[in-house]
């Protein structure tokens, strides 16, 4: 009984700069969302001073010659370009994007303030929400995206590139796993850095038994 009235137990705390680290990164990642919504709003009224193939290229010279062929080719560089950006207004793709990172920018707010502030429980379960909700949102909106097209490209030039799409889809789902696991895997060594631990101290019955004395 003596022994175990001795035995007592040592909380080692964790260092505070394992969850202010973790509230800097997602303050970081969370600034460009600013931006992002910005733009979002933006865009139609951008749009909108997008000039037409006729303000560009000028009216059709109605020749036969070289004039004529740059004159089209100009136009129809144009259209595919105004038919691209048209196609993201309707689409609805700014909308998602702007909504998204609008959700993520609300979540990230309390997140930064409770892991700075050292509220490890609640801090750490948002920054799980705010990753799943960020690789699900950017997964999303990268396939809407797809489904229009990263980049405005014509006839002869999909013909030219026939694996570009591919390419770009696959390396953007691949960039956005790939982030959001780094991210993941920071925030598990966050999680096990700055979880407190208790070491049970029992004193030696050796050292007991050869204290001056005791018998």
């Amino acid at each position: 009984m003596e022994q175990h009235a001795n035995v007592r137990d040592t909380t080692l705390v964790p260092s505070p700069w394992w969850l202010k680290g973790a509230a800097i990164v997602v303050a970081l990642f969370s600034l460009p969302l600013i931006a992002n919504i910005i733009f979002s709003m933006a865009t139609p009224f951008l749009l909108d001073f997008i000039p037409s193939s006729e303000e560009i290229c000028g009216e059709d010279p109605q020749t036969t010659g070289e004039e004529q062929e740059t004159w089209q080719s100009c136009k129809d560089e144009m259209d595919v370009m105004i038919d691209y950006f048209n196609e993201i207004e309707t689409s609805g793709v700014m909308n998602a994007t702007g909504i998204y990172c609008a959700i993520l920018l609300l979540i990230s707010i309390p997140t930064i303030i409770l892991l700075w502030t050292g509220d490890r429980e609640l801090g750490i379960k948002l920054a799980w929400a705010y990753i799943a909700i960020n690789f699900l949102g950017g997964m999303y909106t990268t396939w809407l995206y797809l489904n229009i097209g990263m980049m405005p490209l014509g006839p002869e030039a999909e013909a030219a590139l026939p694996f570009s799409e591919s390419i770009i889809a696959a390396s953007s789902y691949a960039q956005i796993g790939t982030c959001n696991l780094i991210l993941a895997g920071l925030l598990v060594m966050v999680s096990q850095k700055s979880k407190p631990q208790t070491n049970l101290v029992i004193p030696s019955a050796f050292h007991h038994q050869n204290e001056p004395g005791k018998h």
